[in-house]
C-alpha cells in the first residue's frame, strides 16, 4: 500500500495541476482537491481500489463556468455537485446507468479529450493575449486563427516533451512516463528562469504568479441559480466516470464493489472539496489501474496517496512552480491522446455504424455544448434504436412440410415466405413481448396463408419480459388464428408469465382446459403425433 500510494500521489500532483489549468482552475486547486476529496472518498468509498481526484471529464463544464462567473464560482458549484450526488446516492440512481449505450460513452471519451487539447492549444503554440470566448469551442477557432503568432521555442519544447512521453511510456512499463518528465520539464524550467539556459517560454509562476502551498483556501460562498445546471451535468459526469472507473477495478481484481457506498463516498468527496476551496473530483480509471498494477491490497493504499499529494503540495510544491507551461499542455495532449480509444472505434467502425455515429454525436454535442447534453442526447438516441430493434419483434419459427423441414430465423422478417402448406408450426417469441413489438408478431401471424397450416405451437420459453399490452396482442393472435380455423397451443410457460397470463388473458384458462398449454414444447409436438428423439 505505501508503494501504491506513492506512485500514484507522484502521478497525481502533475495531472491534478494540469487538470485544473484545463479546467479554468487555480492550479493550487488540483492539488486540494487531489488531497482532500482523495483522502474523503477512500475513507467513506464502497470500493477498495477506485482513486478519486480531479479528472478531465470535468473540463469542459468548469471551463464555461469559470469563463462566465470567475474562478471562485468553481468551489460552490463542487458544493452542489456534492449535494446532487448525495441525492442521487438516496435515490439509488445508479441502477440507471446501465441505460448509457456504449457508444454514448466512447463518445463522451472522445469528446473530452478534444477539450482537454483543445483548452491547451495556446500554451503549446505560446500564444498569449487572445480574446477569451464563453466556450471552448470558440476559443479553439480563436487559437487557430492566431497561429501565425506562435513561439518557436514554445512548440520545440512542446513537441519534445510530447515525444518522450509516448517514447519513455513505450520503453520504460514499470514507471508512468508523466512521473520521468515531469522533474526533467522543472529542471528545464529552473535553468531558464535562472538564466542557466538560453530559453524563453512561460512557466507556472510566469502565468500564475505566487500560487503558494497552502491545502485549504476557505472559498467564497456565492450563489446563482445558474450554477444548478452545470453542477447536476457535473453530478451525472462524476456518477458515470466512477461507477465505470470501479467496475474496472472489480474486473481487474475479482472483487466487487459497493455501488451504494461508492455514490455516498462521491457526494462526501465533492462537498469536502467545495468547502476546502477545490474543484470537482471522481473515480480516475488512470490512477486507479495504476494503484492496482503497484499491488495495492486495500483502500489503505488510496489514503496513503492523498496523504502523500498534502505533504508533496506543502513540502515541494516550490519546485513545481518551475515547470513549463509548454509541458503541462505535453502531458494533457498525451492524456488526451491516450482517450482515445482506436480499437473501439474500428469495431464499431466494422460491426455497429449506429454505435458509431451515436458516438460522433455525443462527441460533437460535448465539443458544442458541453458533456451532459451529450450524454442525455446520445443516451436518448440509444434507447430509440434499442426501442425500433425490439419492435420488430424477434421471433425464430419452425415448420414441417411434405418435403422437409425449413427454418424462418430472421428477426427483421415480417411475413413467412414459405409458399408450402405446412401441418406444425413452432414460433417462438424472443425477449420482449410488449406493446413495442407486438405489432411486428401480429402482422406474421396475420399473414400466414389459412389453407397452408393446421397447427401453432407459440413457444414462450424465451420470452422475458411480458406485460398487459403483450398479453392483449397475445390474445389477438389467438383471435386470428381461431378465425383461420388453425389449432393454437402454448409451451415454455414460466412461473411469472402463467401469472400474468391467468390474470389478464381471456383464452388462457380455455387453452389449458383443453389441454393445450404445455411445459416443453416436445410434450405439445408429442401430442401431435410428431415422432421425436430421446433426451
Amino acid at each position: 500500500n505505501w508503494r501504491s500510494g506513492l506512485s500514484i500521489a507522484v502521478v497525481s500532483v502533475p495531472l491534478s495541476i494540469s487538470f485544473a489549468i484545463a479546467s479554468g482552475a487555480d492550479p493550487i486547486m488540483g492539488l486540494i482537491t487531489s488531497a482532500w476529496a482523495g483522502l474523503a472518498g477512500a475513507i467513506f468509498g464502497g470500493s477498495n481500489f477506485n482513486v478519486i481526484s480531479p479528472a478531465g471529464a470535468f473540463a469542459g463544464i468548469l471551463t464555461v463556468v469559470s469563463l462566465a462567473y470567475g474562478v471562485e464560482a468553481i468551489p460552490m458549484v463542487t458544493i452542489l455537485a456534492g449535494i446532487f450526488i448525495y441525492i442521487g446516492h438516496l435515490l439509488n440512481v445508479q441502477k440507471f446507468l446501465k441505460f448509457v449505450p456504449g457508444g454514448a460513452v466512447f463518445g463522451f471519451t472522445l469528446g473530452i479529450a478534444a477539450i482537454i487539447a483543445g483548452s491547451q492549444i495556446n500554451a503549446a503554440l505560446g500564444l498569449t493575449d487572445l480574446i477569451v470566448h464563453e466556450t471552448i469551442l470558440m476559443n479553439i477557432f480563436e487559437s487557430l486563427k492566431n497561429v501565425a503568432s506562435l513561439d518557436i521555442t514554445t512548440v520545440s519544447i512542446f513537441t519534445i516533451f510530447l515525444a518522450l512521453l509516448f517514447i519513455i511510456s513505450k520503453l520504460v512499463k514499470q514507471i508512468p512516463s508523466i512521473i520521468i518528465v515531469t522533474p526533467i520539464g522543472i529542471l528545464l524550467g529552473w535553468l531558464a528562469t535562472k538564466g542557466y539556459v538560453a530559453l524563453t517560454f512561460l512557466t507556472l509562476e510566469g502565468k500564475y504568479g505566487s500560487l503558494g502551498s497552502q491545502l485549504v483556501q476557505i472559498p467564497r460562498f456565492m450563489f446563482d441559480w445558474n450554477f444548478i445546471v452545470p453542477a447536476i451535468t457535473i453530478a451525472l459526469v462524476g456518477i458515470l466516470e466512477t461507477m465505470l472507473s470501479a467496475k474496472i477495478a472489480d474486473n481487474m481484481t475479482d472483487t466487487r464493489h459497493n455501488e451504494s457506498k461508492e455514490m455516498r463516498g462521491l457526494a462526501i468527496a465533492n462537498i469536502v472539496s467545495g468547502l476546502v476551496g477545490g474543484m470537482p473530483a471522481t473515480g480516475v480509471l488512470g490512477p486507479t489501474v495504476l494503484n492496482i498494477k503497484m499491488q495495492a491490497e486495500s483502500r489503505y493504499s488510496a489514503i496513503l496517496k492523498a496523504v502523500f499529494v498534502a505533504l508533496i503540495t506543502v513540502l515541494f510544491f516550490f519546485l513545481f512552480k518551475f515547470i513549463p507551461m509548454p509541458v503541462i499542455a505535453a502531458i494533457l495532449f498525451y492524456v488526451a491522446i491516450s482517450m482515445v480509444q482506436t480499437k473501439k472505434f474500428w469495431l464499431y467502425y466494422k460491426h455497429d455504424k449506429y454505435a458509431l455515429g451515436i458516438g460522433v454525436i455525443v462527441a460533437a454535442l460535448t465539443l458544442y455544448k458541453d458533456p451532459a447534453t451529450g450524454i442525455l442526447v446520445g443516451s436518448f438516441i440509444g434507447l430509440l434504436i434499442f426501442a425500433e430493434n425490439v419492435s420488430r419483434g424477434s421471433y425464430h419459427a419452425v415448420h414441417n412440410s411434405d418435403s422437409h423441414d425449413k427454418k424462418i430465423s430472421v428477426h427483421t422478417q415480417e411475413k413467412f415466405t414459405s409458399k408450402d402448406n405446412f401441418n406444425i408450426l413452432v414460433y417462438t417469441v424472443r425477449g420482449v413481448l410488449s406493446h413495442l413489438s407486438s405489432d411486428a408478431h401480429i402482422a406474421r401471424i396475420a399473414s400466414i396463408d389459412e389453407n397452408a397450416l393446421k397447427h401453432i405451437v407459440i413457444r414462450m420459453r424465451e420470452v422475458v419480459y411480458i406485460d398487459i399490452e403483450g398479453i392483449e396482442n397475445l390474445d389477438r393472435m389467438i383471435t386470428i388464428l381461431r378465425k383461420k380455423k388453425i389449432s393454437v397451443l402454448l409451451s415454455g410457460i414460466d412461473e411469472n408469465t402463467d401469472h400474468m397470463l391467468r390474470i389478464h388473458s381471456k383464452y388462457y384458462a380455455e387453452l389449458e382446459k383443453q389441454g393445450h398449454v404445455y411445459i416443453k414444447t416436445r410434450f405439445a409436438l408429442k401430442s401431435m403425433g410428431v415422432p421425436l428423439p430421446k433426451e
